[in-house]
């Protein structure tokens, strides 16, 4: 008999991530897409410093640094849990170990 594990990054309830205000942008990442946004951006090490990327019609902009990896996408994670689907992307702040970061995944592009 095999015993099957599946482990997935949830947020947790102190990892509360703050949606936008504006919704309803015409030109918007999938939620698949997004995923891959975090686990590009978190696993090439841009975790650990400052970095702003466009993603498609989205863009990722982290301000500071994590202390791990898993914190990233944790962060990341938490952003699309909450807000994909009713807000066009949020911000999630962290400190921990003497890291501070702002994460601001923007799903979307409104121009």
């Amino acid at each position: 008999m095999a015993l099957v594990i599946s482990l997935r990054v949830t947020a947790s309830p102190g990892n509360a991530a703050t949606c936008y205000h504006a919704s309803k942008c015409s030109y918007c990442e999938t939620v698949l897409s997004m995923g891959s946004a975090s686990q590009w951006f978190c696993g090439n090490g841009y975790w650990q410093r400052s970095a702003s990327f466009p993603w498609g019609y989205g863009h990722i902009t982290l301000d500071g640094s994590f202390n791990a990896e898993l914190d990233c996408v944790t962060a990341f994670t938490a952003i699309i849990e909450q807000c994909y689907g009713n807000q066009d992307g949020g911000i999630n702040t962290y400190s921990d170990n003497g890291h501070n970061a702002r994460l601001d995944v923007n799903f979307c592009n409104c121009e």
